[in-house]
C-alpha cells in the first residue's frame, strides 16, 4: 500500500473486494516479555534485566503500528488436499477439508506490527545493547499477537449480521493436527496468497524464500462458512 487507506466500516467485503483494519495501540505487558524468554518467575529477575525488558515493552508500545490488508475470495473447489480459489490460486495442506468444511469463501490477510520495530532492533544491536534487542524481538511478536486479536474479534462481530463465523486462521508454513495425523501448509505457498491478497491490499512485502517484511508481521486465511444452529459447537482461534 502506497499511501494508507481508510479503515473499512465492515472486515467482511463482497466477494473479491479488499478491506484495511487500523489496530488500536498495543500495550505489552513486561512480564509476558520474560515469560517468553523462559524467566518462569519475572518478578524474581534481577533489575537490570527488568530494566531492559522494561524498555523494550516502552519501545514496542511506542512504535508499533499495527494494520492489515485482506480480500475476500470465493472457493472454486476444496477436494482432497487442494484447495483452488476463484482468483485462481491452488493451494496444497491435506487439513484444508477438516478446517474449511462448509466454507464458500475465505478471507486471505496479511497484518504486520509495523516497519519501526525492525529498525529499532537493528539500531540496538548496532549500539550493542543485545539484550534489549532480545526483548523488544520478544516485544515485537507479543504485538503481533495482540494485533491479530483485535482483528480477529473484529472480523467475528462483523460476521453477525451476515449469519457467517470464521473458522481457524490457517497459514503457510503452519502445521496442522486432523485426528492422528500432523498435516503441514508449506512455506513455499507463501508466495502464491500474497498473489491472491494482491499487492494493492497488502501492508506486507513477500520475499521469494516466503519471508516477509516488515519481520513482525502475518498472514494466513479464514474460511466463511453459514453459522451454526444454536448450542453447535463453533470451532475457532485468533
Amino acid at each position: 500500500m502506497s499511501e494508507t487507506p481508510t479503515p473499512s466500516d465492515s472486515l467482511i467485503p463482497a466477494l473479491g473486494a479488499a478491506g484495511y483494519f487500523a489496530a488500536e495501540p498495543v500495550s505489552i505487558p513486561v512480564d509476558r516479555i520474560l515469560r517468553l524468554q523462559g524467566y518462569r518467575e519475572p518478578e524474581k529477575v534481577r533489575r537490570p534485566i527488568r530494566r531492559a525488558a522494561k524498555k523494550a515493552a516502552d519501545i514496542a508500545d511506542d512504535i508499533t503500528a499495527g494494520e492489515a490488508g485482506y480480500r475476500r475470495i470465493a472457493i472454486e473447489s476444496c477436494i482432497e488436499s487442494r484447495l483452488t480459489l476463484a482468483s485462481g490460486e491452488c493451494f496444497e495442506c491435506g487439513a484444508f477439508p477438516h478446517f474449511l468444511h462448509e466454507s464458500d469463501s475465505v478471507l486471505v490477510f496479511a497484518l504486520t506490527a509495523g516497519s519501526a520495530l525492525d529498525s529499532a532492533i537493528d539500531e540496538l544491536m548496532a549500539a550493542d545493547d543485545a539484550v534489549t534487542a532480545l526483548f523488544l524481538d520478544s516485544a515485537g511478536w507479543l504485538a503481533v499477537e495482540s494485533i491479530t486479536r483485535q482483528f480477529v474479534r473484529r472480523l467475528r462481530v462483523d460476521c453477525e449480521p451476515s449469519g457467517l463465523r470464521i473458522t481457524r486462521r490457517m497459514g503457510p508454513g503452519y502445521t496442522y493436527r486432523v485426528g492422528q495425523e500432523m498435516l503441514s501448509w508449506p512455506l513455499e505457498e507463501q508466495t502464491k496468497l500474497f498473489a491472491a491478497l494482491g499487492d494493492d491490499a497488502s501492508p506486507v512485502e513477500v520475499l521469494e524464500s516466503g519471508a516477509m517484511l516488515p519481520k513482525m508481521s502475518r498472514s494466513g486465511l479464514y474460511g466463511l462458512r453459514p453459522r451454526s444452529p444454536a448450542g453447535e459447537r463453533e470451532q475457532m482461534d485468533d
